[in-house]
Parts: structure tokens; C-alpha cells; sequence
């Protein structure tokens, strides 16, 4: 048992050897370094938004190149969402939902996360904005006649 005791006073020394005789402190940057607005995002397909992100106000945390102009934004999902990388705009391309992640461009330190939600939406499930004059209904008593035939051109019996 007595070398269980030495082998952790060596260890001790050992970090604090390594560590410049510097006290060991708690991460006190473990934290979300920015945040990202809308959090989360609920577009339909076709639909776009630009994110906007605001620093944490934490400089101590923060890394020298964490300014907007340095800001690189990506999505983990292009099918469901493709993303700026300089600006942040966002087009839904298909249902789903994609993260979206914000690190800097030097140091690609990870500011924050956040999530885009697309819905498949009317337009896209075929609603009468999408269908083709085919698809519309036949006027009743008059063969072939449709409702958006101009009045002198439908068929008569």
C-alpha cells in the first residue's frame, strides 16, 4: 500500500514539474463561444436564411482570429442544407435536419453548433401552386372543356 501513496506523490510532482510548478486550475473556457441566431432554423425547401453569430463576451476564451470577417460556416448535411461559408446564408435543399457548425478560419477553433430543420413544405408536396393544367379537374357537361379555357375556346356538344 505504501507504494500506491509513492507512486501518487510521483505523479503529482511529476505534473506539476511539467506544468511549470503552476498550480492545476478548472477550464474555465469550457464554454459555447458563440451563439447562433435563429437557434435552430426552420426553413421549407427552397427557403433561405442568413445566421448571425455573436461572440460569447469571454475574451479571455476567445482566439485572436475570432472576429466575423474569420467566421467559416458548414453544414454536415448539403442534401438537407448547404451553407455560405463567408456569410452564413442557408438554402434548403431537402428534408431533414443538418448542423450547422461556426470555427474560426485560422486557428478552426469550434465557436458553436446549431441545427437547420427543412420541411418538405406545400410547394413541394404538389399543391395547386405546382400542378400542370393536365392535373386540374374537367369542367362538368363538356368533354375535354377545362376551368381555365377562355370562355369563346370551350368545347361545346
Amino acid at each position: 500500500m505504501s507504494h500506491n501513496i509513492l507512486r501518487v506523490v510521483n505523479a503529482v510532482a511529476l505534473l506539476a514539474a511539467a506544468c511549470n510548478a503552476e498550480p492545476l486550475s478548472v477550464d474555465r473556457c469550457n464554454i459555447r463561444l458563440a451563439v447562433i441566431s435563429p437557434d435552430p432554423a426552420r426553413l421549407e425547401v427552397g427557403q433561405t436564411v442568413t445566421l448571425e453569430a455573436q461572440l460569447t463576451p469571454a475574451p479571455a476564451c476567445l482566439p485572436a482570429d475570432a472576429q466575423s470577417a474569420n467566421f467559416r460556416w458548414t453544414s454536415d448535411h448539403p442534401g438537407v442544407a448547404t451553407i455560405d461559408a463567408l456569410t452564413g446564408r442557408v438554402m434548403a435543399t431537402g428534408a431533414g435536419t443538418a448542423q450547422i457548425t461556426l470555427v474560426t478560419a485560422k486557428t478552426h477553433t469550434l465557436l458553436t453548433q446549431s441545427s437547420v430543420q427543412v420541411d418538405v413544405g406545400e410547394i413541394a408536396r404538389g399543391s395547386s401552386l405546382t400542378r400542370n393544367a393536365a392535373d386540374r379537374p374537367r369542367r362538368a357537361g363538356i368533354p375535354g372543356g377545362r376551368d381555365d379555357a377562355p370562355p369563346g375556346n370551350k368545347q361545346r356538344r
